[in-house]
């Protein structure tokens, strides 16, 4: 199922050409200049990439030390280069005995809802001679990255489980964990976050506080127990510092399960924390939830609004008329997909499908927590068919690093502040 999150990703983030039926177009809204302030690009850095190290989409970056760190959703891989020169340094790849750590926690597979599996570690597998389902879908990967004192990456990790006194009745589960690190890439720890009724986690993004308990992103097919209705779905989940399940936080937002376009994209949230606040975006409600008190501000000054494309969905119980229009996403010009911090304010990075130019733009907007705008910038999304795959900003040295793919040259980096 989360190969079809990186699909959908992947259709908005890789390509801004799409079109929609004429029948069906959405709102749009004068955007008030006053907030816009120009980006001055740095410095242009390519890439180094060799037959070892092929990045195919950035999953996430940070930076540390002079060092960028970036995740490959196709690989799963953590690759590093030099920040200046974008060489190559080292490759980290999330080996499969990383699953281990699974099956030393007392909780079965969650999407069986039952003690009728097992997970069985590497060792216990090779000595039973049991043959891998699929290598394929058995690789981990690593998902989000948070450098501090050490590297945290959130992961997908996935692990053989059979059934009680029948091993050849068995399966590959995926559960999501911390995988900890030092600065030379000496593995520390492993904690892997606790699957049950009342909590799915889900390697998409996390939050790590200061007392050592995470946020992570959560899903669950059992929401009915919590608000006796079947639109309430979880979207995020707290553990503690062993990974144990504590509480659910936060629920989708009744756009998205009115709607009937939750079921697909619920789970593609992102989180930043402000001093002790934690906030979170869904990607199509153009709108910035604390996680704390349930405050809410929506995001304003893009050139168009998505309600016309929710109207359209809850209309019509989910369903789209082909002549109408050629796939519900196109319904949502706006698609925010990170979220990070600013010193005290937040910055909301919304990718915007032009359907009629038939191109794409990328709005970096900064907000105080109370949900006032402060300024805002653009990003083209293709200049001279380099288009731009991914928006990082580091909040230690206030630059933006825009990530950009030619199929013929390769990747580059540019550097960029606001003027």
């Amino acid at each position: 199922m989360k190969n079809i999150y990186f699909l959908i990703i992947s259709f908005f983030y890789l390509t801004f050409i799409s079109y929609c039926a004429d029948k069906f177009e959405p709102d749009e809204i004068k955007i008030d200049n006053s907030y816009e302030k120009r980006f001055k690009i740095i410095s242009k850095i390519s890439i180094q990439e060799n037959e070892n190290a092929v990045l195919k989409s950035i999953a996430d970056v940070d930076i540390s030390d002079n060092k960028l760190y970036v995740l490959d959703y196709g690989s799963g891989n953590l690759t590093i280069y030099n920040i200046n020169s974008g060489k190559l340094i080292n490759i980290l790849k999330p080996e499969i005995n990383l699953s281990d750590s699974v099956c030393v926690k007392s909780f079965s597979p969650y999407f069986m809802n039952t003690l009728d599996y097992n997970y069985i570690d590497i060792k216990v597998r090779n000595h039973k001679r049991i043959i891998p389902l699929d290598r394929v879908k058995e690789m981990n990967q690593f998902n989000r990255i948070l450098i501090d004192e050490n590297i945290y990456l959130l992961s997908t990790l996935r692990t053989y489980c059979y059934k009680k006194n029948k091993a050849n009745d068995s399966l590959i589960a995926n559960t999501a964990g911390l995988v900890e690190y030092d600065k030379n890439l000496n593995l520390l720890s492993v904690i892997p976050f606790a699957n049950s009724y009342k909590g799915c986690p889900i390697a998409f993004d996390f939050i790590k506080t200061d007392n050592d308990e995470y946020y992570v992103v959560t899903s669950d097919n059992i929401r009915q127990y919590y608000q006796n209705k079947l639109d309430s779905l979880p979207i995020l989940g707290k553990y503690n510092n062993n990974g144990d399940f504590l509480k659910i936080t936060n629920f989708l937002d009744d756009k998205l399960t009115k709607s009937y376009i939750g079921y697909g994209i619920d789970y593609q949230i992102s989180l930043t924390k402000v001093d002790n606040d934690i906030f979170i975006a869904t990607p199509y409600t153009s709108n910035i939830v604390n996680v704390a008190n349930k405050n809410t501000f929506n995001l304003i000054n893009l050139p168009f609004s998505n309600d016309k494309g929710f109207e359209y969905l809850e209309n019509n119980d989910g369903n789209i008329d082909t002549s109408e229009v050629k796939n519900k996403y196109l319904l949502f010009p706006v698609r925010t997909y990170r979220l990070f911090t600013r010193a005290n304010s937040i910055i909301a990075i919304s990718h915007i499908l032009f359907s009629k130019q038939k191109k794409g733009v990328d709005f970096v907007q900064e907000y105080s927590i109370d949900g006032t705008l402060i300024q805002q910038g653009q990003v083209e999304g293709n200049i001279n068919n380099a288009v731009l795959q991914f928006i990082h900003y580091n909040k230690n040295d206030d630059l933006f690093y825009f990530f950009r793919k030619d199929n013929s040259k390769g990747w580059t980096m540019e550097v960029a502040k606001w003027e």
